[in-house]
């Protein structure tokens, strides 16, 4: 449903089944964002996003947004801690989605 809502708004959409593949996209390709959630198979949400802050160069800098229907105050400490620089709940709502979006749109693979 995100990833329908982002394509209706003009972006383009890549998606990984668990956080051990969107570290791997992360480290190989640029996005404008990255909407994480928390709790994935492989690697969660969390430990991608450390992955991710300690790649070198502009990747590591990649704005990332929580994006999960854990909604405990923990969860949104634990999100930041591991590096994450907003915290969206399910479920979403256009305007929530929009205002964490960059106003430059690059394509993503």
């Amino acid at each position: 449903v995100v990833g329908l809502l982002l394509q209706s708004l003009g972006h383009q959409v890549s998606f990984a089944e668990n956080g051990l593949q969107a570290l791997q996209q992360a480290q190989c390709m640029d996005f404008d964002l990255i909407l994480m959630d928390i709790h994935m198979p492989e690697m969660d949400g969390l430990a991608s996003t450390r992955e991710i802050r300690a790649l070198k160069g502009p990747r590591a800098e990649v704005p990332i947004v929580a994006l999960t229907a854990d909604v405990m105050n923990v969860a949104v400490d634990e999100a930041v801690a591991a590096g994450m620089n907003a915290f969206l709940a399910k479920p979403l709502q256009r305007s929530q989605l929009e205002a964490v979006l960059p106003r430059k749109r690059r394509s993503a693979n």
